[in-house]
Order: structure tokens, then sequence, then C-alpha cells
């Protein structure tokens, strides 16, 4: 038996003498003890290390005066002195710290302090009395750490201090308040009881931080703003619900009627005539200030998606010093020919002058929005024309731009060619939103896995299959861009 186990057995030993004292109340006779000697758990190690006889029991025992005492014949178990404890002091600990908590200087209803009492301890509460008035005289029994007013009171170590002002209340942006309150409500409405760590996501994706920091900076600070607004939400287990109300309006959205002069056209011959229920959009109205705020987020997202490209243009080309002279001309220049559309007429406007072209005509298409698929939500669809200017159509502000704007008939139209990088997803979540089939698409992710090795770069592989479409329908490829968010 190496030093280890000889160790671990002699533990062993002293643990089983002392568990059969507790047993027995901690006193037994050193008879009595070495009867157990014949105890299965016993083994012949412990044996020999406590020896099987009394005397080699009592000495084994005496060693450990720590343990046991020996009286006699009588072998008990060493009590041990309870360190003593002053409740008085626990008590003046206890409702001293919770005036703390009220700021320094600040006097403090006695009944308020009083109703800490509930949470202490069984002894202090003993103490500190049962009734108010038995509280006042605990208090005022012990001077030297508080103060009496009348029926306040007051941390007598605080007593040459001022009473701490109350912090200025943070000034929240309404028009931003409104808004996020306006896109939770689509969502929820939408996508069904959303948890607040996947709501918070989307509002990190989708709004600049400067939007929504001042309001809430985690998913926990999201709650307790979304409990606020208890006539718009419910709350539970951290997951976010639309709440029931009768007094609000709801509209259906049209995007799902059938438009039969589309539909007519369709290669296929096929006709729709149902589609996925389309989401139901609350018929309240947005305030100027809560458009000119959304307008101001989108283009500040712009502007990060400008120097997006720029850095990945320098690093794939290995010239940043020329992107960087020039970086300042071309962010306004986009940012010119970038134009924010929410109103219906002005979108109506604009797919009207796409589908009276005579020519040819060729756009750039996109989608944003959240995890878009079968089940997404589109928040905002992207147009490039050939001419270098793009639009923003801002689904969130005006989900009416679908239908009564045009994109819809835009689209479906045959006439105009879509050029998309992979389509799979925006054409799954247009039907399933909107009821839109895409006609007349050119996905430049299919012509890149169609004609192009994977060895070759994929953005620049993307740039020169649009540059080279480009060409054969004679456009020039420089006055054509699309801004992706």
């Amino acid at each position: 038996m190496d030093t280890a186990q000889y160790e671990s057995v002699k533990n062993r030993t002293v643990l089983f003498f002392y568990e059969r004292l507790i047993e027995k109340g901690g006193r037994r006779s050193l008879h009595d003890l070495s009867c157990q000697f014949g105890a299965k758990e016993f083994t012949n190690d412990m044996r020999r290390i406590a020896g099987g006889t009394e005397s080699t029991l009592r000495k084994f025992l005496s060693e450990r005066p720590h343990l046991f005492t020996l009286d006699g014949d009588m072998v008990n178990i060493k009590k041990r002195d309870a360190p003593t404890r002053d409740i008085r002091e626990e008590a003046v600990q206890y409702f001293s710290n919770k005036l703390r908590q009220y700021g320094e200087g600040t006097e403090v209803p006695i009944k308020t302090l009083f109703g800490h009492r509930s949470q202490a301890s069984r002894e202090i509460r003993h103490i500190c009395g049962q009734q108010i008035d038995e509280f006042r005289t605990f208090l005022s029994m012990n001077s030297n750490d508080f103060i009496l007013y009348e029926d306040n009171v007051k941390l007598k170590e605080y007593a040459c201090t001022k009473p701490q002002p109350e912090p200025e209340a943070v000034k929240v942006d309404s028009a931003a308040s409104s808004h996020l309150l306006n896109f939770f409500k689509l969502c929820i409405d939408i996508k069904g009881p959303l948890p607040a760590d996947q709501l918070y996501n989307h509002v990190q994706t989708l709004f600049p931080e400067d939007v929504w920091s001042p309001i809430f900076k985690t998913p926990q600070d999201l709650l307790s703003f979304i409990r606020i607004h208890s006539n718009l939400f419910n709350v539970r287990a951290r997951t976010i619900y639309s709440a029931q109300r009768t007094d609000c309006k709801y509209i259906k959205s049209n995007t799902n009627i059938n438009n039969n002069n589309d539909i007519n056209n369709n290669n296929s011959g096929s006709s729709i005539t149902t589609a996925s229920s389309p989401p139901v959009v609350p018929t309240e109205n947005i305030t100027d200030s809560s458009i000119n705020f959304r307008k101001t987020a989108l283009a500040k997202g712009v502007n990060s998606s400008v120097r997006k490209v720029q850095a990945a243009t320098a690093g794939n080309d290995g010239n940043i010093a020329s992107v960087s002279v020039q970086e300042d001309n071309w962010n306004a220049q986009v940012l010119q020919r970038t134009k924010i559309i929410a109103n219906t007429k002005e979108c109506l406007d604009l797919v009207e002058d796409i589908l009276a072209s005579e020519e040819r005509t060729v756009i750039s298409f996109d989608c944003k929005g959240i995890n878009l698929g079968e089940k997404g939500l589109i928040t905002q669809i992207e147009i490039g024309l050939t001419n270098g200017e793009a639009y923003i159509l801002d689904l969130v502000t005006s989900p009416n731009l679908v239908v009564a704007g045009g994109l819809k008939r835009l689209l479906q139209s045959k006439k105009v060619l879509k050029v998309i990088h992979d389509c799979s997803s925006v054409s799954l979540n247009l039907y399933n939103q909107y009821g839109i089939t895409l006609n007349n698409v050119f996905d430049t992710q299919v012509a890149n896995l169609k004609f192009v090795p994977f060895t070759f770069n994929f953005s620049t592989t993307i740039l020169q299959l649009v540059i080279n479409l480009f060409n054969l329908v004679n456009i020039n490829p420089i006055q054509f861009y699309t801004v992706h968010m």
C-alpha cells in the first residue's frame, strides 16, 4: 500500500467511526464502537489501521482530539462553540444597506423602510418589531446610525449630505419610437410571436445603431421597451406577442388579387387563382416625421453600403489609394442619383415610365428584408435604371406600393428584363407575401454557375457577366449600378 492509498484508507476509517457516533447522538462506549469491526463496510485495510482491539481503537481515536474526546470508556464527538451573533448589529446593517439604495442623503419614509422588513431573516424581523411603532423605537435606539425626521429616516453618515438630484430623463425621439413600434407589429403580424433576441437581431440588421441605441441597447432593454406598450404587445417567457385589440382597424392587402392581364400574358398559360394569405397590416396613419425619419435611416444605410463596396473594390484591385481619392465624389454621385420612394403616386409614376419605354427595357432589381425565403418578410425593394438612377421602395412605411404603386405589374411584366443575383429566395418570398410571379429574369448567379469555373473570383466574375449582358443590349455599364443595402 503506497502513501496515497494509506491516507485514503485512514480517512475512510476516521469517517466510519465519526458516522457511527452521529447515529447515536454523538456519544457511544468504546466497547460498542469496537463491535463495529465486524461491519460489512469495515474492510481489512481499515482494521489494520485502527487495530482489532479496544486498546488499539482507543489509541487511534485519542490521536485525533480535534474530532473525538474520551471520557473513561465513553467516546464523544468534540463540540465546537458556535460563533456568537449580534442580531441587533445585523439588523442595523440590513436597514442601512436598504437606505443606501435610495441614494446618498435621501430621506426615506419610515413606512417605506419598514416594508423591507418582510425580506429580512426571522431573527431580524423579531428584533426590529412587528409593528411600525416598534420599528420606530428600534431606529431611535440606534441613533448612532439613523436620524429620524418626523415620519422620515436618514442615515447619520449622510447627515451633512444633500440629496442627489434625480438624473434627467433621456429624451427619446418620438418618431424613432413610433417607427420601431410599427416595425415590430408588422413583423409579429406576419411571422407570428417572436423571441426578444430574434427581434433585436432584426433591428440591428435593418436599422442604423444611432436610431435604436438611445431606446434600448440589449434584448432585455427591448423587452422593457415592449412592456411599456402593453396596449400593442404581450410578453410571455421572453417571447413577444401581438395584443388582441378590437378597437384597431385592419385591412387585408390586395396584393394577392389576380391581375388578369399579367396572368394571361404568362407563357405557361396557367392561371393563379389563390396565393398564400397576405400579411395583415394595420391602417394606422403614419406621420410625416415618421416617414422623414425612415428616409434618413435608409439614406444612412445607403452611405454605409457604398463605403463597403468601395472597401471591397479596393481589396480586390489592390489600389486603395486610388479609391480613397475618388471616395467623396463617388459617394455624392450615388446619393444624388438614389431616391427613396414611400409614396404611392411617385411609385406609380416610376413604373409607368419604365413600362412606357418603346426600347428594350433592362432594370436591376433586388429585395431586402428579414430571413428572405418561404417565411421571410420583404421590407424594401431596390430598382436600378440604365441611366444610373436608383430607387429604394420602402414597403414598411407604404405597403400599398406593391399593388396601388404598380410594383406587382412591373415585376410580372414580360417586357422588362430584370437583372438580379440569386432570385430563388426573393421570388419565393414575393409569391408567398404578395402573390407575385416574376417574369423575364436574368439571374447572374445561375449564369456564374453555368459558364464560369469555380476557381474564378466570384464577385469579379459576376461583375464581368453583367457588363457582357449590357454590351449585348447596347447599354453603357459604367452608368448602370444598383445600390445594395
